[in-house]
């Protein structure tokens, strides 16, 4: 009986491991051996008796007892022995990549394609491609957060190191003439294939998808036309998915089949593959992949959790159920939505007010922020909420509980107050209840200002802080300010001593 070390199905042997504790042994038929395994950063897939392409699945679990079969046995030439091998294989943790196309043409086309959404190992390199529709150009892609990731610059392809669930959005726009939208579908495409082929590779297809992938390539290069360039992309993107498929397709072993009917709850919340007839033998692979705005949960079978991995295996015996129910569960994300109102309409770019991120889908429970940017000439109020203020801070942050959209309103303000304390840092300064930032106050002819300075501990007498003596005009020594007074563009300076 020869255990074999363990062997990984992807290319995660770097940093995904499987450990197995049973040891090679002589063993007549009827006897058992104790096989066990242990993860480390790793998904167990399964125990395959057999060699190569012939081997088939006989237990999921880590620990499983085998009964030594003498049907399971390869005889030597001279038969004067038998051995029976048997292989633990394993993947890295699965983790989503949800991708999408913003924006739709005036047929109600996206305008491109993002590819490929799916499941990944954790830890492994990911390429993303955006590939435009015919008359669009790629722009610039965003995260779940509404960060930009990548842009144009970069061009139509993304790598990264999976971490975790990722969620991106492809942007585009109108090519400035046919000659840039020409260029930039050579360019993704030609992204794609590659892509593609470097995939085909990780299962040992090389050889065959390798010819494929250049000839195309070529022929794309060479083409003069668009219709042309989109049809020899489709066809080879096609055809080598097709070939990975087919290897990845389990071989039946045994008599005894089943049917996996996997449903995604709710239907919108993702896509779900692996339901179908399976045969004994045979590893069933089932995958869940959030829909943009939700996220995985669980897998449940017949209302009860089996695993939080959005990739599950289940290895078919002659005692699996003829029917088995899997449900992959999802839940919706937190959508936060932000705008920028200056005087009471929405910002134009020319104001130079800015509420970022614009759009964000936030794990329920997660800590969200959002941003408020001033122009030149406008001071920040506040973020709003159905006309309600929830913050007077430029940056609110809070906890991702329920959809929500919030306005960061400005006002006009083109006077500048330059706010300070002496000696330097010697206390906060507030205007209106609200610290100073950058030492700049924002304002207009006829607003009333209220300032306050809380003062800080003295650096040579930790147990004394500092005592307020009196606001000063930096031009004007000693002069008091009036309690309320039209601004100029000016500087207060607080005059802080030393004493209790």
């Amino acid at each position: 009986m020869r255990v074999n070390d363990a062997q990984a199905t992807d290319s995660s042997q770097d940093y995904a491991h499987l450990s197995v504790t049973a040891q090679s042994c002589y063993r007549n038929a009827g006897e058992t051996v104790d096989l066990s395994a242990a993860t480390d950063n790793a998904l167990f897939l399964g125990w395959y008796l057999g060699e190569g392409d012939d081997a088939y699945a006989v237990s999921d679990q880590l620990d499983f007892t085998y009964t030594v079969n003498e049907a399971d046995a390869t005889v030597s030439e001279d038969e004067s022995d038998s051995k029976i091998e048997i292989t633990p294989r394993y993947c890295a943790p699965q983790a989503s990549v949800v991708l999408s196309a913003d924006g739709v043409d005036e047929n109600g086309q996206p305008l491109g394609q993002f590819l490929s959404t799916g499941l990944y190992g954790i830890g492994s390199r990911v390429t993303v491609v955006a590939v435009p529709l015919p008359g669009y150009v790629f722009d610039y892609a965003t995260d779940a957060l509404g960060n930009v990731v990548f842009t144009s610059d970069d061009g139509p392809s993304y790598t990264f190191v999976l971490e975790g669930d990722v969620q991106y959005t492809a942007h585009f726009r109108e090519a400035t003439g046919p000659d840039e939208s020409l260029a930039a579908l050579k360019a993704a495409l030609i992204a794609a294939i590659t892509a593609a082929a470097v995939l085909a590779t990780m299962y040992g297809l090389g050889e065959i998808v390798d010819p494929i992938a250049a000839d195309a390539v070529i022929e794309i290069g060479m083409a003069d036309n668009i219709e042309d360039v989109a049809a020899v992309g489709t066809k080879v993107l096609k055809e080598i998915k097709d070939i990975i498929d087919d290897h990845k397709k389990p071989k039946p072993h045994g008599d005894h089949k089943i049917e996996i009917i996997a449903t995604a709850q709710p239907e919108v919340g993702g896509v779900v593959t692996g339901s179908g007839i399976h045969y004994e033998g045979t590893v069933a692979t089932l995958e869940a992949v959030a829909n943009p705005g939700y996220r995985f949960v669980c897998w449940k079978e017949n209302g009860v959790e089996v695993s939080t991995s959005p990739l599950k295996t289940m290895t078919i015996t002659d005692l699996t159920p003829e029917v088995v129910k899997m449900t992959a569960v999802f839940e919706k994300k937190v959508e936060i939505t932000a705008v920028a109102e200056a005087d009471g309409i929405q910002a134009d770019f020319s104001t130079g007010c800015t509420a970022s991120p614009v759009k964000q889908s936030i794990t329920r429970g997660d800590q969200a922020m959002v941003t408020a940017s001033e122009g030149p000439d406008y001071a920040f109020v506040g973020w709003l909420e159905d006309g309600i203020e929830v913050s007077p801070e430029r940056t609110y942050i809070f906890k991702a509980e329920v959809d929500r959209h919030l306005v960061a309103r400005f006002r006009k303000a083109d006077k500048t107050i330059l706010v300070n304390t002496d000696p330097f840092d010697s206390a906060e300064v507030l205007c209106d209840g609200v610290p100073v930032v950058d030492g700049k106050v924002r304002a207009k002819d006829g607003d009333i200002l209220t300032f306050t300075v809380r003062p800080k501990l003295r650096p040579d007498n930790p147990e004394k802080t500092y005592r307020f003596v009196e606001w000063r005009e930096t031009d004007a020594q000693a002069s008091r300010l009036p309690t309320s007074r039209k601004f100029a563009n000016t500087a207060l300076t607080g005059m802080l001593g030393s004493r209790l």
